[in-house]
């Protein structure tokens, strides 16, 4: 089995599972570097599924907190209260309010 996913930036990500790695509980995670390699680069990582796992449970932790960051961030600026000016008075309303 293989699956393949496209990351942003055009490189792929590979996850096979093939008789071999299903008898010895592993698999192999394989990046695949085609934006500035010619030929496209492999690195591999073989995991087992406990350590598979702990990286699935950490990639998700970490998107969460990223979209919590995020969302907390729209709450503290209302829309419109970011003023029109240099850059210096858009990067002080995104730092938000200052003690004086």
């Amino acid at each position: 089995m293989r699956v393949v996913i496209r990351a942003d930036d055009g490189d792929e990500i590979a996850i096979d599972v093939d008789d071999l790695a299903t008898e010895q509980s592993v698999l192999r995670l394989e990046l695949q570097n085609t934006t500035f390699a010619e030929p496209a680069e492999y690195e591999s990582v073989t995991l087992t599924v406990k350590r598979a796992r702990e990286l699935a449970d950490a990639l998700i932790r970490m998107s969460d907190a990223i979209e919590m960051f995020h969302d907390e961030r729209r709450r503290q600026i209302p829309i419109g209260a970011i003023p029109i000016g240099s850059v210096a008075d858009l990067s002080a309303s995104l730092d938000g309010p200052r003690d004086q």
